[in-house]
């Protein structure tokens, strides 16, 4: 009697577990989070595109849902209230760091979730190809490539290589004049790239400073006159030009030629030898200034021809 009891006792419980192991499983199924490059720039729009999803036969409300992380603190999301369908959201790139999205899949049973791969964002590239040239004695023009990407430039300043620089201008092109400049001195630049992050004007700093580079402003030399004094002479008298330390001379075979440097002279006026006899030479001159950071040169004048004497 005994016996039969216990198996009678036992058969119930096993039957009674029956029921709860073959049910369905009442919840939502989270499906995949991807997002669309792992790595960006700030000013970039970074996706990611959920798909996969499914809710409980007949649950209702059933929701999915893209919900951003940067660094760990919370960026709001998107969400999408259609079963079974893949979605793309969207953030901004605001700052460097790292940026995570979360999927979330939810209807009247059940909220599951899932993380992506991790997007990380850095600074875009400094600009390539800075330059700085005098335009003339109190200007100085800065030009730079542009930058994939960049919606505009902001230029910086300073009386000294290592700094403190201050911002001077901002401008969407990809080259700036400086004017009112003070002659003889040397000013240096950097310039970095900015994006417009808010829907209006408004745009911040997306980029890396390039290098500083320096010049002087130098006014445009001039050749006064080029003289055949022999065979193989030629006399040259420059227009001197305020704070240069001396001039660097050009020459061509032709006016559209190309011009090599022939040599670096203190003085104004100078005499070339070593000609050929009954030669055209054309010549170029650009002031230059030489300080303890390096030699920076003006503006190439308009060239003048002269042929040596028979």
């Amino acid at each position: 009697m005994k016996k039969f009891l216990s198996a009678a006792l036992c058969a119930a419980f096993l039957l009674g577990l029956l029921p709860m192991a073959g049910a369905p499983a009442r919840m939502a199924t989270v499906g995949r989070i991807v997002p669309e490059a792992t790595s960006a720039y700030v000013g970039d729009t970074l996706y990611w595109t959920a798909f996969g999803s499914s809710q409980y036969p007949g649950s209702t409300g059933f929701m999915q849902e893209i919900s951003h992380y940067f660094n760990g603190a919370p960026r709001g999301g998107a969400a999408i209230y259609t079963p079974n369908t893949a979605f793309t959201a969207g953030t901004l790139a605001s700052a460097p760091g790292r940026y995570d999205a979360i999927l979330r899949a939810r209807d009247s049973f059940s909220d599951d979730s899932t993380y992506s791969v991790s997007v990380f964002v850095t600074l875009r590239p400094a600009p390539r190809n800075v330059k700085v040239g005098a335009v003339n004695g109190t200007s100085l023009k800065v030009t730079w490539d542009a930058v994939p990407g960049a919606d505009g430039y902001e230029i910086w300043r300073s009386e000294f290589k290592a700094g403190p620089y201050a911002l001077v201008r901002t401008t969407t092109a990809t080259s700036w004049s400086n004017t009112y400049l003070t002659p003889g001195k040397i000013y240096w630049y950097q310039v970095r790239s900015t994006n417009v992050l808010i829907f209006s004007s408004s745009s911040v700093p997306s980029g890396q400073f390039s290098a500083p580079v320096g010049s002087i402003p130098l006014g445009k030399a001039a050749i006064q006159s080029a003289t055949a004094t022999g065979k193989d002479r030629v006399k040259l008298v420059i227009t001197p030009v305020p704070g240069a330390s001396g001039y660097q001379i050009l020459v061509s075979p032709t006016a559209g030629g190309t011009y090599k440097v022939l040599r670096r002279v203190s003085a104004s006026t100078l005499t070339i030898t070593g000609l050929t006899p009954n030669t055209a030479y054309y010549f170029k001159v650009q002031a230059y200034r030489t300080v303890s950071a390096g030699t920076f040169f003006g503006a190439l004048s308009a060239y003048r021809g002269v042929r040596t004497l028979k």
